[in-house]
């Protein structure tokens, strides 16, 4: 019954979250938001031509010219989506609703996952809506309109519970499963999330063997069990790595802008006042509860447990290195400027601060709750900040193509993505071929050479289907020769049609499909055909993820030895 009263509980809570947002009809601006619109319409046209497996190159979206973002950014998270739009049909209802959704498992998970760590309901309850009223999942989710770390960040406790199950409960078997599943899930929605979290686990188990330094049998299952998850996540993701690592195999990719890493990391005073308003509009931060729980930890240091201290000095030191006062500059030219912004370590920093707070903190199950109101009733005064500054951008539904500087409604939203029309939408040169860029902007404004002269298509020249594109030519204009606006990688994964006859497949220089006939062309059609060890990848992949996730459900007898901290 208790169960039962906390799930109805954040039902409601996730439907506030979202609600004030919601009613309005509109999808705010956000920094990310054209760029997830379009992977949510990828995958929503995907599945709805008949494929469950999302296209690995991008041909409903990004200007329909075969990009393969989609085989460098995970589509995991996308599925929701995709299930919630065939039932609500309306896009804008759509993404809140997955939004929602989104918050739902988020405060399920957590709190399970805390609650079992700390083996407490109320502290299981204040953990889970501390962490998801915060600022920090407010900004990815409402400024950033960032669904990749929103949706990878849910599934962090889930690793944490199996991290802390291995070193401190010793409960291996439990450790295994959650925390390769929880690494898993989190490379379906993001790999940079993932990577984070891998290295934050591991200074974690560094400061756990200086800390409690265990003995050489205890090592030594420790080992195995880890050796065991890396195995087991390996097995999980392969659906996400395969193609990462030999999409492009041979090819030089233009890959994402490390400038961002020496132009957009944000200062210590900016992320304090940003707190200390419960700002996200401005720059990512702990928000006013983070501000309380550090005062407390702070003050409380000398009386925490050896576990607690710990867990409170990585994340104090993860906070402070999420903003300029480390020289994050002299790193721009190293392989660590892959992260791009170095407060994505904060997510990770308030996650720690929390559990210190909560392991120490005594609360009975109405002290949680009277606490977790007032975090609503501050999540609620943010979100109605967050709304009325998008005040500063119009709703205006004449300005249907600039998907950055206007809010969405239902027709704008439709007309913003580039599956409704050829171009006028802003460019994405991630993941082309660094031969293709010098010709980007004739591609993505679907210039093509056609006999020997520069032509525009129009929306009726191009269909799209499923890992390709279908180009149709009228009779006025007989067509022979014609370099077409669509990116090809390895052509030898790729199958062509001219006037309905297969064709040898040809490229210029810039690696855009060239196609030429003694006939009069009346149609090409391109397509990505996948290869094999990407589809028993896929399968590995699923056929291990259930596996793992029936072993969690049904343990079976399971012991453990839980070491004092």
């Amino acid at each position: 019954m208790k169960y039962t009263g906390i799930v109805i509980f954040f039902i409601f809570q996730e439907f506030l979250y979202t609600y004030l947002a919601w009613r309005t009809g509109w999808i705010y601006v956000g920094h990310d938001r054209p760029f997830h619109l379009e992977r949510l319409e990828e995958a929503y046209q995907s599945v709805r031509h008949g494929h469950f497996f999302v296209s690995v190159i991008n041909t409903y979206s990004f200007g329909k010219i075969g990009q393969a973002i989609n085989a460098y950014y995970p589509w995991g998270n996308l599925l929701p989506y995709v299930i919630i739009r065939n039932f609500l049909v309306n896009p804008v209802n759509s993404y809140y609703a997955y939004l929602t959704l989104e918050q739902f498992l988020g405060l399920i998970i957590a709190f399970y996952c805390s609650m079992k760590i700390l083996n407490s309901f109320s502290k299981g309850l204040l953990f889970a809506i501390i962490l998801r009223f915060s600022t920090i999942v407010m900004f990815n989710d409402y400024t950033r309109v960032d669904i990749g770390e929103s949706w990878a960040f849910v599934f962090v406790p889930i690793a944490f519970y199996g991290l802390y199950s291995l070193l401190v409960c010793r409960k291996y078997k439990k450790g295994v499963l959650n925390l390769s599943i929880g690494l898993s899930l989190e490379l379906y929605c993001h790999v940079m999330v993932s990577f984070l979290t891998a290295i934050i686990f591991f200074i974690l188990l560094i400061v756990w063997l200086v800390s409690y330094k265990p003995n050489k049998r205890i090592l030594t299952k420790v080992f195995k069990s880890l050796v065991l998850s890396i195995f087991i996540f390996v097995l999980n993701t392969l659906v996400v790595t395969m193609p990462i690592v030999s999409f492009g195999s041979g090819i030089t990719l233009k890959f994402p802008d490390k400038e961002f890493f020496a132009t957009r990391q944000i200062s210590f005073g900016d992320s304090v006042t940003a707190a200390f308003n419960n700002n996200i509009l401005s720059v990512i931060n702990i928000g006013v509860i983070g501000i309380v729980l550090l005062i407390f930890c702070i003050a409380n240091y000398h009386k925490f447990t050896k576990l607690s201290k710990s867990l409170f000095l990585i994340g104090f030191i993860l906070m402070l290195f999420s903003t300029k006062l480390f020289p994050w500059c002299l790193l721009r030219t190293t392989i660590v400027s892959s992260i791009q912004f170095g407060w994505r370590l904060m997510p990770f920093a308030f996650l720690l601060l929390i559990f210190s707070f909560i392991n120490e903190v005594d609360s009975s199950v109405f002290e949680s709750i009277l606490i977790s109101s007032v975090v609503i009733i501050l999540t609620l005064g943010s979100v109605i900040n967050f709304i009325n500054g998008q005040n500063n951008y119009s709703n205006n539904v004449e300005k249907p193509f600039d998907a950055y500087s206007y809010n969405l409604n239902y027709k704008t939203y439709k007309q913003s993505l580039s599956n409704n029309h050829v171009v006028r939408n802003s460019f994405y040169l991630d993941y082309l071929p660094i031969t293709s860029l010098k010709r980007s902007g004739f591609t993505y404004n679907h210039i093509a050479n056609i006999n020997g002269r520069r032509k525009t298509l129009e929306e009726k020249n191009i269909v799209p289907i499923y890992q390709g594109e279908k180009y149709i030519f009228d009779n006025k204009n007989a067509v022979y020769r014609a370099e077409l606006p669509f990116v090809i990688y390895n052509p030898k994964d790729y199958l062509l049609k001219v006037n309905n006859k297969f064709q040898k497949l040809k490229i210029n220089k810039n690696r855009l499909l060239s196609v030429s006939s003694k006939e009069p062309i009346q149609s090409v059609e391109i397509r990505y055909k996948t290869p094999k060890n990407f589809i028993y990848a896929r399968y590995i992949s699923l056929v291990s993820l259930i596996i793992s996730i029936l072993l969690i459900l049904y343990p079976g007898k399971v012991t453990h030895e839980k070491i004092k901290i």
